[in-house]
């Protein structure tokens, strides 16, 4: 997706002038907005020089406040059709080199894309056997704090308001995510500590319609462009979803995750020690994570993204530096 496109189609659709919206910005950010004239966003709507992402994000949050809407001036659709407006590369180097513990990268770089897919657990004829290996993963790594039953797994993986969600090559499994909506409640308490995962029940999920919060429960893949397509299908999903849903957070144990949540822009929200072990909750609120710089990534990347999906590309995982001003193309 082209932010200048966005841009203007935004300006546009609040009925705004170039310096109606400068002087905006500037209200909302002097720093930050400090240098920008009607020549300047002029040359970001013609896509003749490309600014910041942390400007892009900023711009966005304005439209947020005019709006309400976490993804204003576009259109609500499904997760499927807004997967493919979103740049899988940009993932997979944002990514960077991922824990072990959750991703083995095996070079399947190669592989066909064609015979990729992304399929829910409950539609995967093997999933009772697929729940079993999960579950002595979590034995060998997760505290017993922070496990689930396989009996909950089980009977979440057919409830409609799990995203039990596994990467196929062919008939092969390559990666899960596993995460439930809750009702804001149950989330909290979660987030707080104050009630361990394996005692909620389907009665603390939201119903269609209600508000709901994302908790992510477990990530394995075999490969990080397989984690790109899982989190790519996440961020789908929070996009299409935006209507409903409040905030995405976690609670772990292991060391290894923090880089992958910082990547994630989750923020640590609270610490506990249990059984001797510290526990994290990192969560994020769904505005903050629909603008933050992950997202402009994403949404709006400064090259061209190669291919929606994130498996053919083997670019550097380095994070791109942030640049002080515009980047022009020449």
């Amino acid at each position: 997706m082209e932010f200048g496109h966005y841009l203007r189609r935004c300006r546009k659709k609040y009925g705004l002038t170039q310096d109606q919206l400068i002087e905006a910005l500037y209200t909302q950010d002097p720093e930050l907005f400090g240098g920008l004239d009607a020549s300047g966003l002029s040359k970001w709507e013609r896509g003749v020089s490309h600014t910041s992402f942390r400007r892009m994000g900023a711009v966005l949050h304005h439209f947020q406040t005019l709006s309400g809407d976490p993804l204003p001036c576009i259109e609500e659709s499904t997760p499927e059709t807004l997967e493919k407006d979103l740049c899988g590369d940009a993932m997979h180097r944002l990514l960077g080199t991922p824990p072990k513990h959750l991703i083995v990268d095996l070079g399947m770089d190669r592989l066909e894309i064609e015979h990729f897919s992304i399929t829910p657990l409950r539609h995967f004829e093997r999933m009772e056997e697929l729940l079993e290996i999960h579950q002595n993963l979590h034995e060998n790594l997760v505290p017993s704090y922070s496990r689930l039953e396989l009996r909950q797994l089980r009977e979440w993986a057919y409830h409609p308001e799990s995203l039990f969600h596994i990467v196929l090559y062919k008939r092969t499994f390559l990666g899960l995510l596993f995460s439930i909506r809750l009702r804001p409640g149950p989330f909290e308490e979660i987030m707080e500590f104050r009630r361990m995962r394996r005692e909620l029940t389907t009665e603390d999920f939201a119903r269609e319609g209600e508000p709901a919060s994302i908790l992510i429960l477990s990530l394995f893949t075999l490969d990080s462009r397989v984690a790109s397509l899982l989190l790519m299908r996440l961020h789908a999903h929070m996009a299409a979803h935006r209507r409903r849903i409040e905030s995405v957070g976690l609670t772990t144990a292991l060391q290894e995750v923090e880089r992958l949540v910082e990547r994630m822009e989750l923020r640590v929200h609270c610490s506990r020690t249990i059984e001797g072990r510290r526990h994290i909750a990192y969560r994020n609120d769904l505005f903050n994570l629909l603008s933050n710089e992950t997202a402009m990534r994403l949404l709006f990347p400064k090259e061209e993204c190669p291919e929606s999906s994130p498996f053919l590309s083997d670019r550097s995982s380095d994070r791109e530096a942030e640049p002080s001003g515009d980047t022009r193309r020449g």
